[in-house]
């Protein structure tokens, strides 16, 4: 969603959840390592850029941001490290997108706990009203 945001004016508001930021930094360190390089058809080890993953991450397209974003994401996700929401979140913040950044401590790739997936249904039910319902 981040990339579609830094691309076009057309949402209003955007979420990622549990969301890939860089494909070269989830090639090296996420669960399916290397696997994750032929999705995004590079991995940053392969000498000096821009490489092919740096035309499909998201954050190659923060400063181009403008869509309010919220990112949620679980501490303990193997699948996509909460790096990845790190760095998507200063990265929005050094360009001055308005977003939210929210961590699940001990949620993984997908949140579990009763009580955190109804903060997060009513921190994205609140979003979605502040930035549609305008």
């Amino acid at each position: 969603m981040a990339r579609r945001a830094g691309r076009t004016d057309r949402f209003r508001a955007a979420v990622v959840g549990a969301g890939v930021s860089d494909w070269g930094m989830l090639a090296a360190t996420g669960e399916f390592g290397a696997g994750e390089a032929g999705l995004s058809g590079s991995v940053g080890w392969e000498g000096p850029g821009p490489h092919p993953h740096d035309a499909v991450s998201p954050v190659s397209f923060a400063s181009q941001i403008r869509t309010p974003v919220l990112v949620l994401h679980g501490e303990q996700d193997a699948n996509v490290p909460v790096g990845q929401a790190v760095y998507l979140h200063r990265a929005l913040r050094r360009f001055g997108v308005e977003h939210g950044f929210v961590r699940y401590p001990g949620e993984g790739h997908a949140v579990e706990g009763r009580d955190n997936q109804i903060d997060m249904l009513q921190r994205i039910r609140a979003w979605f009203d502040r930035w549609l319902l305008r």
